[in-house]
């Protein structure tokens, strides 16, 4: 299911800025991903001290195939991965400059925008972004067919989260139908040409743009039609039915588990339970300061105390739905489980002097020790939605020894740093990252490649099979903390059992 980054833009930039400010924690460069707050620097009147503000180019007084072009020229120089998603430039311009030129002679705005979202779409990383315009989202993808598709380890294209009185089900849809094809192709194959430009977040990874598709397939205008072929479970039979799509308030989009939920800046952004087992389960829906919780290095860490101090027999930390935060507090946060300075990223930003990516030294990031340690088994659940510095989180805690990640298939696979921004004509402005994450040997990390792989892959794959969807769907369990515990349970278990009497 595709979402737009949740975390409010300027206003909860400027004040995760000055928080970090305030709090100490901007000593030196922080780098922020998922907020919009890169590459200027402006120094506070307090020692030593930065923080990063928005930077945009204004391109409104132009007309909009001029601000089309200008704004294409500088993606072509500036975004950070071009070569590694082999991006043809010249060959998305031949594209979509026509459209843009054409909805200009017409003055039809609609089709200008719809021409940027294509654009946008086709460059596949989660953080080029474009201001949405809900009314034309609404007008493409503001009806549904009652129902979500959700694509199974095994090729097969299931029915779940089906609506009482929705379409799908009024044909005789029942829970757990096998879709065999939809509007005359096979299910898969329609899956697979969904267009993905009214995803919120475009999708890096193959695995995301799979999920994206399959969400997508099922909404379409009001009043569209769809002729769609199934087998309900446990009947033979094959059901031949043509479904209308009505407003649904995007149902099918938000039956999808581990969706980001809407985060304010009087939210808190990470909070903790102990579980009836004695795990401790930490819920990260971002990796920021809001101003209901200004320093959150320090309540994870007052969430680690309790741990330890509990002494319980193992941390699971809820990334799903995770989109962006802070890189520095990733390194903060991750040093509770690490015994020996580890190495995080480092990052080569755009440099117009010399019209060339290159690593800035300022920016490289270790994982210190810290204390509380909690030296237990620690667990990630990640999701297609977990995004960012929340990869990065996550990679960190695979890396080590007691470290596990959990989930259906890998990450998004977008760690760029933000840093451009446009402003349009139309009152749309486009975003797009102008620094790459990289690994100790300077190689790119987690960031989705020109084929689709990225993310950071779960060591534990749970398979989405039937059973699988029909828990997570009908019965709306959490079916990866359920393994998680599971898992936890059996290393607790080997403890003991090793343990001399």
């Amino acid at each position: 299911m595709p979402h737009t980054p949740n975390i409010p833009g300027k206003a909860l930039s400027w004040s995760i800025a000055l928080l970090l400010s305030i709090s100490g924690c901007a000593t030196q460069p922080k780098l922020v991903s998922g907020v919009r707050v890169p590459l200027m620097l402006f120094a506070l009147p307090l020692p030593n001290i930065l923080f990063f503000l928005d930077t945009e180019e204004d391109l409104t007084q132009m007309t909009w195939t001029e601000a089309f072009g200008a704004m294409h020229e500088r993606l072509a120089s500036e975004y950070a991965y071009t070569d590694w998603k082999q991006i043809d430039w010249p060959a998305l311009e031949a594209v979509i400059g026509p459209q843009i030129a054409d909805a200009e002679a017409a003055r039809d705005s609609d089709a200008y925008y719809r021409a940027l979202r294509r654009y946008v779409a086709a460059i596949r990383d989660a953080h080029v972004t474009l201001t949405k315009d809900e009314t034309l989202r609404e007008e493409a993808i503001g009806g549904g067919f009652g129902l979500t598709p959700v694509p199974l380890n095994d090729g097969r294209l299931m029915a779940h989260g089906l609506a009482q009185a929705g379409a799908a089900a009024e044909a005789g849809m029942k829970p757990g139908a096998e879709i065999l094809s939809w509007n005359g192709k096979p299910a898969l194959v329609a899956v697979d040409e969904t267009p993905v430009i009214w995803a919120d977040v475009p999708p890096g990874t193959a695995y995301a743009r799979r999920q994206t598709q399959a969400m997508l397939l099922a909404c379409a205008p009001v009043g569209a039609q769809a002729a769609v072929s199934f087998r309900n479970p446990g009947d033979s039979t094959t059901w031949n039915v043509s479904l209308t799509a009505t407003a649904d308030g995007d149902a099918s989009l938000r039956a999808e588990q581990g969706a980001p939920s809407p985060l304010g800046e009087f939210d808190a952004p990470l909070t903790a339970t102990t579980l009836e087992s004695g795990y401790r389960l930490i819920r990260l829906y971002a990796i920021a300061p809001t101003l209901k919780m200004p320093f959150p290095e320090r309540a994870f860490r007052e969430m680690i105390a309790k741990a330890v101090q509990a002494q319980a027999p193992g941390v699971v930390l809820d990334l799903r739905g995770n989109q962006g935060g802070a890189d520095h507090l990733v390194a903060a946060l991750a040093g509770h489980f690490h015994d020996a300075p580890a190495f995080y990223e480092a990052v080569a930003v755009y440099e117009p002097r010399q019209e060339s990516f290159r690593i800035n030294a300022s920016l490289r990031l270790m994982v210190e020790p810290a204390l509380p340690r909690f030296s237990g088994p620690v667990v990630a659940l990640v999701d297609s939605n977990t995004m960012g510095p929340a990869e990065g989180l996550a990679m960190l805690l695979q890396r080590l020894p007691q470290g596990h990640v959990f989930g259906f298939g890998p990450t998004r696979g977008a760690a760029g740093i933000g840093g451009g921004n446009i402003a349009l004509p139309g009152d749309l402005s486009i975003s797009y990252p102008t620094g790459r994450s990289l690994d100790e040997s300077g190689n790119i990390q987690i960031e989705a490649d020109s084929s689709g792989e990225g993310g950071v892959t779960p060591d534990i794959l749970v398979p989405m099979d039937e059973a699988t969807a029909g828990k997570l769907y009908e019965e709306r369990r959490d079916v990866l903390l359920e393994a998680a515990q599971a898992f936890l349970d059996k290393l607790d278990a080997s403890t003991r059992t090793e343990e001399p009497t």
